[in-house]
């Protein structure tokens, strides 16, 4: 065999063998990628205030901690997003990863919320223009129907009220 004709052969017989290791995935970015789908799911059922499906991404003994300390069930926190839903005129929900941490099956993740939103009131002809920013850490479980979160912890939060700075509850 000919220098000519051992180079593309060696060439091609390395791609081969290199296959493999350039095919496997990278855990960490593929479960980036799954939980971000996620929140983008829920972010869009939120604007169309579907509450069911908005923590549909939720494990059976899910909970979250407020910036205060204070900790709803998942029953809990359903009951008062659907309550928040009834008194808004329009929201608008973005969330995006900021870090992630993998090991094995959970996912630690911390991540940025923000709300944008009208609520209606019968005190008020014109709507409250309401913008929640959130910082918070989340907790996913890779389960049988995908990554879950089982607890969502806020780390910091700030709002706006018709462009002034408003305690948060």
């Amino acid at each position: 065999m000919s220098l000519r004709t051992s180079l593309p052969f060696a060439t091609a017989l390395t791609a081969l063998l290199l296959a493999p290791l350039i095919a496997r995935t990278d855990p960490t970015a593929d479960a980036r990628k799954a939980i971000q789908a996620s929140y983008d799911h829920a972010d869009a059922a939120v604007t169309k205030k579907d509450v069911n499906t908005a923590v549909s991404n939720r494990t059976s003994d899910y909970t979250t901690t407020g910036p205060h300390g204070e900790t709803l069930t998942a029953t809990q926190e359903r009951e008062a997003l659907t309550q928040l839903m009834k008194s808004l005129k329009s929201i608008k929900a973005t969330t995006s990863i900021q870090a992630i941490k993998l090991k094995g099956a959970t996912a630690t993740v911390i991540a940025k919320e923000h709300a944008d939103m009208f609520l209606t009131s019968p005190q008020s002809p014109k709507p409250a223009h309401l913008i929640v920013d959130d910082v918070v850490q989340d907790t996913w479980i890779k389960t049988g129907k995908g990554w879950r979160i089982n607890h969502s912890k806020t780390l910091k939060e700030s709002a706006t009220q018709d462009g002034k700075p408003v305690p948060i509850l």
